[in-house]
């Protein structure tokens, strides 16, 4: 910012030389017009600019000051000291003007120059903020997973079509259950704890993101094959949510709690700040695609959804 300032300030100076040139250039030439008819009345024995006498001595003193007395007229008639000051004058009225030119161009230089360094310093502080952005999302290096299923009967009298007995849902979801808490129990890196009917997978290593949900994915489908054997539906709906450490996983579940509630699609859903989180990872086996706009504690909040590489081509 203080070179843009430090431009501003020579351009300020460059506007004040140019007006200071404009000054001399116009007293110049009215110098010289005023010279010159003197001059001319002269010739003719007028005595209508005698008033002039003492610029015309001083024009002539000046000469003298570097000429000396070698200055001599072609004509006797002609004053050559003053005719040598005034081309002298016209000479200065030409630097001038070529001067104005230069500080012209240069002022428009200047101009150039600060938009340059204005985009420049534009560039560096999105790149700060940009830097700033990708710290802040950075911090969330924690991640849950929230889940949940259901189990019903494939139909809804299988007594009657299938000859068998009405399945036990309460029994299977206990089985489920306890399978999946074994399962879970061979991950390292991971703490796995239940809500209700909740099961919340909670990791610091945000990298292993997609090594937990895709495991926790292929569990739910391998079970949801294993029972449909046996006349049994299993849906699972999943959540999930990044966060900074030493927060409070309360805070964390209840924000996911309502992604569930929604109970909308089979693919895990999430908020704008998984999102973000999500595409900085080099390598993503998902992606992230807008679900829709949904009240969320009496707010509107975008809903994404996170699809399979393979399964969105």
């Amino acid at each position: 910012m203080d070179i843009v300032k430090n431009l501003r300030r020579l351009k300020v100076l460059c506007l004040l030389l140019s007006n200071l040139m404009m000054v001399i250039q116009i007293v110049l030439i009215v110098l010289v017009l005023l010279l010159s008819s003197y001059a001319f009345l002269q010739l003719l024995n007028s005595t209508a600019l005698d008033f002039l006498y003492p610029v015309v001595a001083f024009a002539k003193s000046f000469v003298q000051f570097f000429f000396g007395n070698t200055i001599k007229a072609s004509q006797p008639e002609i004053d050559g000291e003053l005719v040598l000051f005034i081309v002298i004058d016209i000479i200065v009225i030409f630097v001038v003007s070529q001067l104005k030119v230069a500080l012209k161009s240069y002022n428009e230089q200047l101009d150039k120059k600060i938009v340059e360094e204005k985009a420049k310093i534009e560039v560096k502080f999105n790149k700060a903020l940009d830097d700033e952005l990708h710290r802040s999302i950075a911090s969330y290096s924690n991640f849950m997973l929230a889940f949940n299923f259901t189990v019903a009967p494939l139909v809804s009298d299988s007594i009657q079509i299938y000859g068998l007995e009405k399945p036990d849902v309460e029994k299977i979801e206990a089985e489920i259950s306890k399978k999946i808490v074994d399962y879970l129990k061979l991950f390292s890196g991971v703490k796995l704890m239940k809500k209700d009917k909740d099961f919340i997978v909670i990791s610091s290593h945000f990298n292993d993101f997609d090594k937990v949900l895709d495991s926790v994915i292929g569990m739910m489908n391998n079970f949801k094959k294993t029972y449909r054997a046996h006349k049994v539906v299993v849906k699972s709906r999943y959540a999930v949510e990044t966060y900074k450490p030493l927060t409070p996983t309360g805070k964390v579940y209840d924000a996911v709690k309502p992604l569930l509630d929604l109970n909308i699609g089979h693919d895990a859903l999430c908020y704008g700040n998984f999102k973000n989180r999500y595409a900085m990872l080099k390598d993503p086996s998902y992606t992230v695609q807008v679900k829709g706009k949904y009240d969320i504690a009496n707010v509107e909040e975008t809903i994404y959804c996170l699809v399979k590489k393979d399964k969105a081509l």
